[in-house]
């Protein structure tokens, strides 16, 4: 009959069927007499001093001996041997994933005598050649990096460890809707790395930037350790790093904590640049009410009577809430004027500077922000369709859209509570409302461990996360149903159940299994509206309950209109999402002479399941209200540009309800999964005493995502597309085709080799190399089943896809659920409704299923200076391929592949040459008019329109636009194309200082270098051009975190005053991220060619603007501290041109065109009152960004300055908006403007916290 032991360790192999890592730390070391000859068959013991727990090994023969599996804690080291006295070690810290070695020289004696060593544990890091850094608890929470409030979830965050590590980019987060701070660390791809919790992944399937969102409470993390390169074989399906936590366990001792950080805003400064109403002199400072407050406990169970768990059973108990309420600033928006509102938009025509742009084929004088009657259609003698303006640039009210015009009665004046740069008179910007928002979130948690025996040890942890607010994102200060603003409900939990078995003093496994679930929900203020019974919109393609229309596109940067470029009208659609994942982990490690073996594995088990409730979405452009022969389509969405300047006004065609693109959709449910399976060997061998090789080979395997039931759509290019008269290029689904859309990559072999060298007793040489495999689909990149009914823009340019008044229409046919249901396996689904061109479907690459590699090298050397003072100075680099593409942001978009262009080959057997402006005239010719010239209605199949041109006409794939960066994506685009490349070498220097003497200290400076080609070529044709500075390199990099706590000094009363007090602080100074350069448009084209750039020629991404030599790309230095951001430009307009008509640009971006440097700067003080020994109350007062500076947004980079831009937008004395005419004026918008409506991060901001431990 099986033993308890027996039968828990059969369940954990049999669920995890395959060996792992661990979250345990290790000692090791060599045995000696006095003569120094190694002592072989030493009984070794190592005492947990907080649970007694007991683990036993032997030295070898070469006395050698290695302690592995050790969790987190202090420990006792005993060594005893016959004829020798007994030698004793204690107040051993041992860190996870840490190595740290203790020699003992024994003395001849009575084994009853013993010899106490008390010291410290050793700094130097003898036994590997691995970076990382470990933080503990107490660290993390004395530095002023944990604000409250400052993540997803609210709680404080553990994330910003960061920091602290050299080579990361860290830069503090804002208060708003935000997932915490970026990770990105020695170069790899942002949000790569790898959390593992309690041994365990704990990574989020929906992506690592929301891994806060599964945070347990701060003081139930024992530590953070964060392995940043070289890390050993069993580390692996990481790419920036490997985020090791440790949660805290109980004791043989009751201790515990209560705790409150209270933000109010009496400790934090004003929001600059506004004004508040009642006090002209001061700024607005929002109300904030927030607290994070709990408490923790832990001990031994005990039941008087009935049960005594001392030295077997022990707790850990975490409880944190979060509340918030605050009165949230959002930026400036615009709102229509009243003018605006009776369709007089004359005031649009001032405010663009009253341009003129030319003439139209009729020798007509075209004007900037000019609005156009689109009943007015006619053809012009050269062949190019024509409207006539609106006399006086007025919409008489009579041809006002009913449904429109209902929309518009629910918007409010404009209003201004802030002041400036809001400005209620002007067009643009000229709506600011403060806007009520609130947050709670729990999260507690529960670690038990229960020594079974001298060998057995169980371990359970269980965490939950549980957040609600139903106004806490979009705020835009608008009443429903209008507003943007949603909520969020995050409900997030966490188990993990480790065992270990000493079978034998030199053998030990250790098995484990974990499941992770967060179910991310985004309630709607308003769930269901009326949108027939309220405004006339009816359709019965509306599937109930539905919300209130989203409206995007209305804005316009100079004339105004609703919304931003970014905040829309209405709700965004209500998706919800739920990632589950399950690990098992198995390892066994060895001992055997000077090497200590460990085999082992995992295997992970995940997917993701998203809800997408019945949405409508209905997308608004200048183009309807502008001259046709000027509207381009090729994006998927319609534009009518002239250089940087345009005619016809968003806002004007949403006043005729003419609509460019909808999107209308029924509830979907999708479920995507995949499995992980990771083996790997590896042996630490003890070359000689000073030397040791760690030598390791690690296998990787991972599925690529795909849906469960084989609904997500793919493109295939070979199957004929019957909504397009039977020309290649449809779409098919797994489902369908039995077949899998990507290979699965199976030589995910990666060797390590590390060394540590012992050059002096206070010096050592450490180094390694290592092949690191990420996971597939890294960071939630798994594709798109859900419903996706997006339709437009019309296949006549210019022309309306529906009008509202006349009902939810396509191509003048009412939509019907049929036409929108979900799933839809029709292999002509895609153009959607057969309008061509139309939106194509995804494209999984053919290698989507291989996982990004990474090679990593370093070269370090440490040296203990003096006692509890550590310096290092290290070469680390590395180079990462294959990592996956991403079209939607941030980053905003990587064209590095376009599967519907026409490339040089192509175009030169239809014998066409982009240098030859009569052959790109040609290409920008609708083909059924006479300048398509040969083409002239030579169709690619039947029914392709004769209004689409000829560049259209001849793409490969002629029934779909394409447009793949960007947050609006129209296929066929690329899912996980293995395309990325990163490249990193760096110095690195750090100091760190153990506590002593009141002080310890950390300190980092990086010279570093980041390249990618994450940015994109602005040629897919030369990927090479795409390899760049990297768009959050930081070529030097500062940072130091300090805490200083006053000793006991003088007599009892003034030591009693003075003793106990602390100063904590951090700092970190860096360069400029790389800013984004300028996008090319058509200024100073011909008129035959006024549409003529790249993207609208060949398809191919949007290119930047080309540096002009000679001329600095800055009129100010953005650090310099001396310039008005409201009436300064910073950026010069003539440092960039654009290139000629179908020609391509230069790089996206540039290493010495830089945003401003935005330090980092926080500081707390306060005191420790000592109650009695193990007791102690701590007030502290901290502060973020303690000087106060000012964190400006980055400039503009759109639409204002002088050629190849137009002119800068300013407010007028007369409080209007238009030309810049004289110095000082306030800058509305315009390239190198700042928005100063809200800042990048936040004024200075404080926190008051009180903690009571005992």
């Amino acid at each position: 009959m099986m033993r308890p032991t027996q039968v828990l360790a059969f369940l954990l192999v049999s669920t995890s069927a395959v060996w792992a890592q661990s979250d345990r730390g290790t000692i090791t070391g060599t045995i000696s007499d006095p003569a120094g000859a190694v002592v072989a068959a030493a009984a070794i013991e190592a005492r947990n001093t907080e649970t007694a727990a007991l683990y036993q090994v032997a030295s070898s023969a070469t006395g050698n001996y290695t302690i592995v599996q050790l969790p987190a804690g202090t420990y006792e080291l005993t060594i005893a041997v016959p004829g020798f006295k007994k030698f004793v070690r204690p107040g051993l810290i041992i860190q996870a994933a840490q190595t740290i070695r203790v020699d003992a020289t024994l003395e001849v004696g009575n084994a009853t005598e013993s010899v106490t060593i008390n010291a410290e544990a050793p700094l130097l890091k003898t036994e590997s050649g691995e970076l990382s850094q470990t933080i503990a608890t107490q660290t993390m929470d004395a530095l002023p990096l944990l604000q409250v409030g400052a993540s997803s979830s609210g709680l404080r965050n553990p994330y910003n460890i960061v920091a602290l590590l050299p080579g990361a980019y860290y830069q503090p987060v804002n208060t708003g809707f935000t997932t915490g701070p970026t990770v990105r660390i020695n170069g790899g791809a942002t949000a790569s790395e790898s959390l593992l919790v309690d041994g365990m992944d704990g990574s989020n399937l929906m992506g690592q930037t929301i891994n806060q969102q599964m945070q347990p409470g701060m003081d139930s993390i024992q530590e953070w350790t964060v392995q940043t390169s070289n890390y050993s074989a069993e580390f692996g399906q990481a790419g920036s790093s490997v985020m090791n936590v440790t949660m805290k366990s109980g004791t043989n001792q009751y201790h515990g904590s209560a705790y409150n950080y209270f933000q109010n805003e009496f400790l934090n400064s004003a929001q600059p640049f506004t004004v508040q109403p009642d006090s002209p002199n001061e700024h607005i400072r929002p109300v904030v009410r927030r607290n994070d407050y709990g408490f923790t406990l832990g001990g031994p169970i005990r039941i008087p009577k009935i049960y005594d768990g001392r030295n077997r059973t022990f707790f850990f108990f975490s409880w944190e809430q979060y509340l918030n309420t605050q009165n949230q600033l959002p930026a400036t928006m615009s709102l229509p004027t009243p003018a605006y509102r009776n369709g007089d938009f004359s005031a649009a025509i001032t405010a663009a500077g009253n341009r003129n742009l030319g003439t139209d084929p009729l020798g007509r004088a075209i004007i900037s922000n000019a609005i156009y009657d689109p009943n007015t259609r006619q053809v012009a003698p050269n062949g190019q369709i024509v409207t006539d303006p609106f006399p006086n640039n007025t919409i008489p009210r009579a041809r006002f859209d009913p449904v429109a015009l209902k929309i518009q009665n629910m918007m409010p004046l404009p209003y201004c509570v802030g002041g400036a740069p809001c400005n209620s008179n002007g067009v643009v910007n000229n709506w600011q409302n403060i806007e009520l928002g609130k947050r709670d979130t729990e999260a507690p948690s529960l670690k038990l461990d229960e020594l079974l025996g001298a060998k057995d040890k169980l371990s359970f942890f269980w965490s939950r996360t549980l957040t609600y607010c139903l106004t806490c994102y979009g705020f835009d200060g608008l009443d429903q149903p209008i507003s943007y603003t949603f909520g969020g409900a995050i409900y997030a939990h966490r188990e993990r159940l480790n065992y270990d078995r000493t079978i034998s003093p030199t053998l030990l496994l250790h098995l484990g299994a974990g499941f992770d679930a967060d179910d991310l929900g985004r309630p709607s203020v308003t769930p269901d509206y009326d949108t027939c019974g309220q405004l006339g919109l009816c359709s019965t393609a509306f599937i109930r309950p539905i919300t209130f229309p989203n409206i995007t596109g209305l804005y316009d940067n100079l004339a105004g209109g609703f919304g931003s470029v970014t905040q829309p009208l209405g709700p965004i659609p209500r998706v919800d999402n739920l990632s589950q994942q399950f690990d098992a982990i198995t390892s066994v490690t060895w001992v055997k002479q000077n090497h200590t073996f460990k085999f082992g594995g995992e295997l992970r088990n995940g997917g993701t399941y998203s809800q997408n409730f019945s949405r409508a979405n209905f997308a608004f452009s200048a183009a309807q209200t502008a001259m046709p022969y000027l509207v381009n389509t090729s994006t998927g969405t319609s534009v009518a540009n002239i250089g940087g300047n345009h005619i016809g006004l968003p806002y004007a065609s949403f006043l005729l309800g003419a609509v460019d693109t909808t999107r209308i959709d029924p509830y979907s449910s999708v479920r995507y999964g995949k499995q992980q399976w990771g083996f790997y060997a590896q042996d630490s061998w003890k070359v000689k005493r000073k030397l040791t090789l760690d030598l390791g080979v690690r296998y990787d395997y991972s599925l690529y995502f795909k849906e469960q039931y084989g609904r997500s759509p793919n493109f295939a290019p070979n199957l004929a597309n019957p909504t397009a008269g039977g020309h290649p290029g449809a779409v098919t689904y797994e489902a369908v085709c039995h077949c899998s859309f990507t290979r699965n990559y199976p030589w995910g072999i990666a060797p390590r080799l590390g060394i540590a060298y012992q050059l002096l007793p206070k010096t050592v040489l450490r180094g390694g190399f290592g092949v690191v495999y990420t996971g597939t689909g890294f960071s939630g990149l798994t594709g798109s089943a859900s419903a996706n009914n997006t339709l437009g823009p019309a296949s006549t340019p210019g022309q309306p896809l529906m009008t509202w008044g006349q009902g939810v229409t396509v191509n003048g046919t009412p939509l019907t659920p049929a036409q929108t249901a979900w799933p839809n396996f029709d292999p002509g689904f895609y153009p959607i409704q057969g309008v061509i061109p139309g939106q194509g479907p995804q494209y999984y690459d053919p290698n989507a299923g291989r996982p990004a590699r990474q090679y990593q090298w370093s070269v370090s050397l440490q040296r203990e200076v003096m006692r509890n003072l550590l310096v290092e100075a290290s070469y680390i680099g590395n180079r990462g391929m294959w990592w996956p593409l991403v079209t939607t942001g941030p980053p905003a978009g990587v064209p590095l592949v376009n599967y519907n262009y026409l490339s040089n080959d192509l175009l030169s057997q239809y014998g066409l040459s982009l240098n030859n402006a009569a052959d790109v005239a040609t290409l920008l010719a609708p083909i059924g008019s006479a300048a398509a010239g040969r083409f002239q209605n030579k169709l690619p199949f039947a029914g392709f329109p004769l209004t689409a041109t000829v560049a259209q006409a001849l793409r490969p794939f002629p029934q779909f636009n394409t447009q793949c960066v960007g947050a609006t994506t129209s296929g066929p685009c690329p899912i996980n194309a293995p395309l990325g490349d990163t490249w990193y070498n760096s110095l690195q220097l750090s100091a760190n200082k153990r506590f002593s003497h009141g002080l310890q200290f950390n300190f980092g400076f990086t010279w570093q270098k980041s390249l990618d080609t994450f940015s994109g070529s602005p040629d897919v044709q030369n990927r090479k051009l795409a390899k760049a500075v990297a768009t959050l390199d930081q070529p030097l990099v500062t940072r130091a975190g300090f805490t200083y706590t006053l000793p006991q000094w003088g007599p009892k009363a003034v030591s009693y005053a003075l003793r106990d007090w602390f100063l904590n602080g951090f700092m970190y100074y860096a360069s400029g991220i790389p800013l984004a350069v300028p996008t090319a448009n058509t200024s100073g084209y011909p008129a035959n060619l006024a549409t003529g750039t790249i993207n609208n020629v060949t398809f191919q991404a949007a290119t930047p603007q080309m540096r002009v030599p000679g001329q600095t790309p800055f009129l100010q230095d953005l650090n310099c501290h001396c310039f008005d951001p409201n009436t300064t430009i910073v950026l010069n307009p003539a440092a960039w041109a654009n290139p000629a008509p179908g020609q391509y640009g230069g790089a996206y971006y540039y290493p010495d065109f830089r945003g401003q440097r935005r330090p980092v700067e926080n500081l707390a003080a306060g005191r420790q009152f000592r109650i009695r020994e193990r007791m102690s109350l701590s007030l502290r007062a901290e502060f973020q960004n303690i000087f106060n500076r000012v964190y400006l947004n980055n400039p503009s980079i759109t639409g204002t300055g002088v050629s190849p831009q137009s002119a800068p937008v300013c407010k007028l004395p007369n409080g209007a908006n238009g030309p810049c005419s004289q110095p000082g004026l306030q800058v509305v918008s315009g390239f190198g403007s700042f928005n100063t409506s809200t800042v990048l991060y936040q004024p200075r901001t404080g926190q008051l916290v009180a903690q009571f431990q005992f």
